[in-house]
Order: C-alpha cells, then structure tokens, then sequence
C-alpha cells in the first residue's frame, strides 16, 4: 500500500490549471448552467433521477478530475484515493453512517415530538426525485470535493510545502 506521502508531486503548472480549472467550472456551473433550459428535458425525462446538480458535478468531474487531474497531471486514480479493493469497504462505512444519522434523527424527533414527520418534498417532488438528491450528492458534490481537494490538492500541497516551510517545524510522517 502506497501512502500518499509517495505521490507523484505535480509542477506547479497542474497546481494553477487545477485551481484555474476548478474556479471556471464552479462558476460556469452556478452562474449559467443553472439557468439553461435543455437539462430539464434530463430531469423531465428521468423523473428527478438525474438532476440539475448531477449534471453540473459530472461536468466538473469530467474537466477537473478528469481533465486536469488525470488528464493534464498525469496521476492514477490510486494516486488520488480511488483503490478499487477498497470501494466495498467504503461503500459499507458510508451506508453504515448514513442508517445511524438517520436513526439518530428518528429517534431524537420522537423523543421530542411524540411522532416522526415525514420532510413534504416526498410527496411534491416525489420519490424518484428526492432519491435523485440523493445521488447527485453522493456521486456529484461529494464525488467531485473528495477527488479534487482531499485526493488531490491537500495531497500535492503537503508535497510542495514539505521541502520549505515544514522542514523547519518538527512535524510528524
């Protein structure tokens, strides 16, 4: 097992197209794509399954990670925390911590109001919608933040800072 500590390090022109990168698509995303009218034939057609913030994660996933990252930077998934053996593992610990907030919720909400209410988007938006929520943040938002920042920039910047600044502070691998 590789720790990251033994990451390829990336120049400095990965580091400035990455932020460069990540800044436009942020902004594109938010200030644009969000007011075109064509993906809601996508949202229409899946019943909320596949929804505007899927759509704008998986542009950023496919310029930034994708691009930049692996493209550009020349990195492994691996280099940046995708390691296939332990994607079940993963999968468990995510599942497992979500059943225990939601228990946590349910009980704390009967415990101070004698019932379990039920949030009213289920029933306006729908099933197929609210699970559509569901997965954008999980494999957009969350896929695209846990990549980028945690799998890639805290990495390489810990890599550019380790040979000047932290050299001079007793820090611990």
């Amino acid at each position: 097992m590789k720790s990251w500590l033994t990451i390829k390090q990336v120049d400095w022109g990965v580091l400035a197209a990455f932020g460069a990168a990540d800044v436009i698509c942020i902004a594109f995303v938010n200030l644009y794509f969000f007011r075109l009218d064509a993906p809601q034939i996508v949202v229409d057609l899946t019943r909320g399954l596949v929804d505007w913030t899927l759509m704008g994660s998986a542009m950023i996933l496919a310029v930034v990670v994708g691009g930049v990252i692996f493209g550009l930077g020349r990195m492994r998934p691996a280099e940046v925390g995708l390691i296939a053996n332990r994607l079940p593992a993963a999968i468990g610990v995510t599942v497992g911590l979500w059943v225990a907030t939601q228990a946590v919720l349910i009980i704390g909400a009967w415990a101070t109001l004698g019932a379990v209410p039920v949030n009213p988007q289920w029933a306006t938006r729908g099933a197929t919608a609210m699970i559509g929520a569901l997965l954008a943040q999980l494999f957009g938002n969350a896929l695209a933040e846990e990549i980028s920042y945690r799998g890639f920039l805290l990495p390489q910047t810990w890599l550019k800072l380790r040979g000047g600044l932290l050299d001079h502070v007793r820090w611990r691998y």
